[in-house]
């Protein structure tokens, strides 16, 4: 399968302190890759190197076969991400946040805002103010938000936030659904061991800016079909690296 986000030997630093060491990572086209790792592991810096948002101090981005680092535009628009905590304008409706959104990316008149509405959970809601939204209503509006433009990859970060159980059992199916029919390619990030085990293709584990190991999930299953949560423990808290 053919990798459509490639990294490799990424370093950042802030000031004196460097964040991601030599982190290297494939993800392929139209799977769901789970970036694991704990709170503060790198996750969210990675991601905001991978769309842009960030540059690296070394290393290299490749996005659909496109430099990350040269041409971020050309990068934004193949993406759709939530990364850190979703931001809305809190005094307009869901339907005017999303309609500010798209005519940023030029594409104003060009989306259906009820069906991803629909899609996330989020019906009869486009007239409603985002002030009176719950924290897990948000969630899935940025996550409406980030599919909406109908992207080729999708960088989520902690997406399950704020969601109760049945909600994040609907994202799930959401994400899966995206993956198999669509073939949106899904790079989301967690801390949740279980959640990253029920949803995703391969998972990479990040641990002080280090990827620790990048499998397919139906390997680890093999390899521990007894202490798969404890291994990724130990790699999450930065144990032994694999390759």
């Amino acid at each position: 399968m053919t990798s459509i986000i490639q990294a490799d030997n990424l370093i950042k630093t802030f000031g004196n302190k460097e964040v991601i060491r030599n982190c290297s990572l494939s993800v392929k086209k139209g799977e769901i890759y789970g970036f694991l790792g704990a709170n503060g592991a790198g996750k969210t810096t990675v991601l905001k190197l991978i769309c842009g948002l960030l540059r690296p101090t070394a290393g290299t981005i490749e996005v659909a076969g496109i430099d990350a680092v040269q041409s971020r535009e050309a990068v934004l628009a193949k993406i759709g991400s939530i990364i850190e905590v979703p931001v809305f304008y809190e005094h307009l409706s869901a339907a005017e946040n999303l309609r500010i959104h798209l005519a940023y990316l030029g594409l104003a008149g060009k989306a259906d805002i009820e069906d991803a509405l629909e899609r996330v959970g989020l019906p009869n809601t486009e007239n409603q103010k985002v002030a009176t939204f719950s924290l897990g209503m948000r969630q899935r509006l940025g996550i409406a938000r980030a599919i909406i433009h109908r992207p080729e990859i999708l960088l989520l970060d902690e997406p399950i936030n704020g969601l109760d159980p049945a909600g994040i059992r609907e994202v799930r199916e959401l994400l899966r659904s995206l993956s198999r029919n669509d073939g949106v390619t899904i790079m989301i990030s967690s801390h949740i061991i279980s959640e990253i085990e029920h949803i995703a293709d391969t998972v990479g584990i990040i641990a002080n800016g280090t990827m620790m190991r990048e499998t397919p999930v139906s390997a680890l299953h093999a390899e521990r079909p007894n202490g798969l949560e404890d291994y990724l423990i130990e790699l999450m808290s930065g144990g032994k690296t694999y390759a």
